[in-house]
């Protein structure tokens, strides 16, 4: 989720700290460790939170009064008893979620964890389980290399904080039209969210291998310039695969030598790093040294300026299913909000008719406050019509939170590409 992290903007030191063991593989253990539904009723429990540095993994409570998922500790549980919180432990061993994960991906055979599928009628099979970086990097080359009329896959829009290239890509279709309107999609601010570049993914591969057979896509491909940024924190997602698993940030090591920027806290806007981010670095929600301090927003800002107008934009999450529009930096409500709330509500009523799973359309600052995200940037900043975040699976209260199981990533991702290319249609005519 945006949020998803520390709740302190004082205290958090102890947030970084609390996961310091490795174990025998040099993995992050998070023996010990569970994750909690808790219901905050007092700005006391609140406090409680803070000073305990805790790691909120999925908030829907207004001011952070109401009902959160926690990662704790036992002793931090019988702490919240003792301060009359209502819990519910819904996961009482996460080392064991994400040690079962790690297994099944190390057991996986190596043309599965490494080799991406056949792009095509076999495509599926790629989206049967997780992939590092440099396997989906490779599948979006082969998607380029097999759709050459549709497809261009650009190897870098820039460097990520630890010198890793960050690509992109961009679809569209054969014919000259100088009235061509462009979309964007970025995948992958935060780490742990890895069903977050799948979907991305999913949706560009949808486009290139349907635009011969679907009369719907060849239609928007021919009056649609699309760009892609399928995973933009490229050093945080690595260093969820090779130690920590619930990494959220980017690597950037900060002065007192902790690790990371919430790369979206970390754009230009409103009352920037005054609500819902951090200026402690330990915080899961650092907000960093100034706006774009980051090389990766930077990088991802300027293909935006360099490449546009665009007149849509989607920024792809997890966890929570919600569809959020602007503004998240205060109660404001856009000239054109009516707009703006019909499309996020369809996007959601198409998931729920097709899936039956329900997503929640809202205005962002409705969940909670927050500064510095990429949705407030291109709608204030950049005048984007239709500007949004959708938060993935799993719903809120979920046992697993971010470790989503491979047998959802095929499901997530099929109900967004059926709500995207609504999106899609209604960018292009807005």
């Amino acid at each position: 989720m945006m949020y998803g992290g520390c709740l302190a903007v004082v205290l958090l030191s102890l947030c970084v700290a609390a996961f310091a063991a490795l174990d025998a593989q040099g993995f992050e253990d998070y023996t010990g460790f569970m994750l909690v539904r808790t219901t905050l009723q007092t700005q006391e429990h609140v406090d409680l939170v803070d000073n305990l540095g805790l790691d909120v993994w999925s908030d829907s409570s207004m001011a952070h009064i109401g009902d959160m998922d926690i990662m704790m500790t036992k002793d931090d549980l019988l702490a919240m008893m003792d301060s009359g919180i209502s819990v519910r432990v819904i996961n009482h061993d996460v080392g064991a979620l994400v040690r079962n994960e790690r297994a099944r991906i190390q057991s996986s055979p190596a043309g599965i964890r490494h080799t991406p599928s056949l792009v095509g009628a076999h495509a599926s099979s790629f989206y049967a389980e997780y992939h590092p970086s440099s396997a989906i990097f490779t599948y979006l080359q082969t998607l380029a290399a097999s759709f050459p009329r549709l497809v261009r896959y650009i190897t870098t829009i820039g460097t990520t904080i630890q010198g890793r290239p960050i690509p992109a890509l961009v679809i569209t279709g054969p014919i000259q039209n100088p009235n061509k309107k462009k979309i964007f999609i970025q995948g992958l601010q935060h780490a742990r969210e890895w069903i977050s570049p799948a979907v991305v993914t999913y949706i560009a591969e949808n486009l290139a291998t349907q635009y011969a057979t679907d009369p719907e896509v060849a239609a928007l491909l021919d009056n649609t310039e699309f760009h892609f940024i399928p995973l933009l924190n490229v050093d945080g997602y690595n260093f969820t695969w090779t130690s920590t698993r619930l990494w959220r940030k980017n690597r950037r090591l900060n002065t007192g030598s902790t690790y990371g920027v919430d790369l979206n806290r970390n754009w230009d806007g409103v009352n920037w790093c005054e609500y819902g981010a951090s200026k402690t670095p330990s915080s899961d929600t650092y907000c960093g040294t100034a706006p774009f301090s980051e090389p990766e927003t930077t990088a991802s800002s300027g293909y935006f300026r360099n490449n546009g107008p665009f007149v849509g934009a989607v920024d792809y999450h997890s966890y929570s299913q919600l569809v959020l529009r602007p503004f998240g930096y205060g109660q404001v409500t856009p000239p054109d909000e009516a707009d703006l709330k019909a499309v996020g509500d369809e996007y959601a009523a198409i998931i729920l008719r097709q899936t039956q799973v329900k997503y929640i359309s809202q205005p962002g600052w409705q969940l909670y406050l927050t500064t510095g995200g990429v949705r407030d940037w291109w709608k204030g900043y950049m005048g984007i019509k239709l500007a949004y975040t959708v938060e993935l699976r799993p719903a809120e209260g979920a046992s697993n939170g971010f470790v989503l199981p491979p047998d959802q990533i095929a499901p997530t991702a099929q109900e967004n590409w059926a709500a995207f290319k609504y999106f899609a249609k209604q960018a292009i005519s807005a």
